[in-house]
């Protein structure tokens, strides 16, 4: 889960989605001032479509819904930006990897 889920979510929405948005869109280059664009908000939309369809069902309450499209939603424009400033999947997958991790340690109980 922490390598293969991470994998596969920067291959398709950070790789594919993102990279087919980025063909006829403005993106940040690592010189230019921050900005969002298009494809990095394209691509996290799509992206927290993927997660409410994968987990949303799993949601006890209103609450944690929320929470969780929040969530999906800071990391997908995060890791778009981080995309498009190193020019390459491979940080975006690192800190993707690295947030699983995290999120996986914070449930083991102490």
């Amino acid at each position: 889960g922490v390598v293969a889920m991470p994998l596969a979510v920067e291959i398709l929405f950070r790789g594919l989605a993102h990279g087919l948005l980025a063909q006829s869109a403005r993106i940040q280059r690592y010189d230019t001032r921050w900005f969002l664009s298009w494809p990095t908000v394209g691509s996290t939309l799509l992206y927290v479509g993927f997660a409410l369809s994968l987990f949303g069902a799993f949601q006890a309450s209103y609450g944690k819904l929320v929470l969780s499209i929040l969530g999906a939603m800071v990391i997908g424009l995060s890791l778009g930006m981080v995309r498009e400033r190193s020019q390459s999947i491979w940080p975006a997958l690192l800190f993707h990897m690295l947030a699983g991790a995290t999120a996986f340690l914070m449930l083991i109980p102490r």
